[in-house]
C-alpha cells in the first residue's frame, strides 16, 4: 500500500484531521501568542528574535560604497549643452581630477561640449523650419465657407439703388426720343439757336451741342468723299 493509492489518501486525510484536532488547542494558541509578544503585549519580545536587525548595527563598507555609487549615478544627468558639461565636471570630484591631470580628457570634454552645442543649434533650426511649414500648411488649408447673413437694411438700400437705376434709364430713353426731334428742328431752320432748341425740347444743352458737333463732323466727311469721287467734267 502506497500513498498514491485511494486507501492511502484516505488514511492520510484521517491522520491529518486527528493531528489538527490534537495540535490546535487553546493552550498551544495562547503559548504562541505569548511567545511572539502579541498577547499579552510585550515590546521586548521582537528584538530578541534572530530574524530582526538591530537599528544601531553598523553597515558594512561594501554596502556604503554601493549606496554612494548609486547616489552618484542618480546625480549625474545627461548633458545637452556645453554649459551642462562644465557644470557636471565642476560638481564631480573624479571628473574634475581627471580634467586637471589628463589633457586628453580635457580635450575630450571640450569636443563633447562643442558637439552638443552644434546639435542643439541644428535641432532649434529644424524645429523653427517645422513650425514655419506647419503655419504655411495651415494657411493654405481650405477653409469652410461661412454663410453670409443678409442685413435687411442693405436690402432696402439695394431696392433704392434699383429704383434710381430705373429712373436714370427712363431719362435716357426719353432723351433718345427728344434728340432726333431737336436735331430735325435745327436742321429745318425752325429753331436757329442750340440753346433755344435745348430749352424748347427739354434737352441738356451740353448733350445737344455734342450731338450737333458729331452730326456736322459726319456731314463734312460725306461732302469730302463726294467731292473726291465726283468726276471733274461734271458740272
Amino acid at each position: 500500500m502506497t500513498d498514491c493509492a485511494p486507501i492511502g489518501k484516505r488514511l492520510f486525510l484521517r491522520r491529518y484531521a486527528q493531528a489538527k484536532n490534537d495540535a490546535i488547542k487553546e493552550r498551544n494558541i495562547r503559548s504562541g501568542w505569548k511567545a511572539s509578544g502579541l498577547w499579552p503585549v510585550n515590546l521586548d519580545k521582537p528584538p530578541d528574535e534572530p530574524s530582526t536587525v538591530e537599528p544601531n548595527q553598523p553597515v558594512s563598507q561594501s554596502a556604503s560604497q554601493s549606496v554612494s555609487q548609486s547616489v552618484s549615478r542618480r546625480l549625474i544627468k545627461t548633458p545637452n549643452r556645453s554649459q551642462e558639461v562644465h557644470r557636471l565636471i565642476s560638481t564631480n570630484v573624479r571628473l574634475r581630477r581627471l580634467q586637471t591631470i589628463d589633457p586628453v580628457a580635457r580635450s575630450l570634454f571640450k569636443k563633447v561640449g562643442k558637439s552638443l552645442d552644434n546639435t542643439a543649434i541644428k535641432v532649434a533650426s529644424q524645429e523653427q523650419k517645422i513650425r514655419a511649414l506647419e503655419a504655411e500648411v495651415d494657411r493654405l488649408r481650405p477653409r469652410k465657407r461661412k454663410k453670409v447673413r443678409m442685413d435687411p437694411n442693405t436690402r432696402f438700400a439695394q431696392i433704392e439703388q434699383i429704383m434710381q437705376a430705373k429712373k436714370a434709364l427712363a431719362k435716357q430713353l426719353e432723351l433718345s426720343e427728344k434728340l432726333p426731334r431737336t436735331l430735325e428742328a435745327l436742321r429745318s431752320g425752325q429753331i436757329k439757336s442750340i440753346r433755344k432748341a435745348a430749352a424748347a425740347f427739354d434737352v441738356p444743352n451740353r448733350i445737344l451741342q455734342e450731338r450737333v458737333k458729331g452730326v456736322l463732323h459726319v456731314n463734312k466727311r460725306k461732302s469730302r468723299v463726294e467731292s473726291y469721287s465726283r468726276p471733274k467734267n461734271l458740272p
